[in-house]
């Protein structure tokens, strides 16, 4: 279980997942991946719990499978 949540940068996520940043971006914009928060105009950071979440179960997440009605 998570002790702590906190916020993680894209160089984290990208780190944590195995996955390219270009990659987590369009995951993102496709609606298969976490949406990140916005923190101020130059600083956007995921939920480490987010992250995780994604990380064990990634065929939940609604456009994963192409099925936008789910979410």
């Amino acid at each position: 279980m998570i002790s702590e949540d906190r916020f993680i940068s894209v160089k984290d996520v990208a780190h944590m997942t195995g996955r390219g940043v270009s990659t987590i971006w369009q995951s993102v914009k496709d609606g298969q991946f976490p949406t990140p928060k916005k923190i101020s105009s130059r600083c956007t950071r995921w939920r480490l719990s987010e992250v995780q979440n994604w990380m064990n179960s990634p065929e939940e997440w609604p456009s994963y499978k192409g099925d936008t009605n789910n979410g």
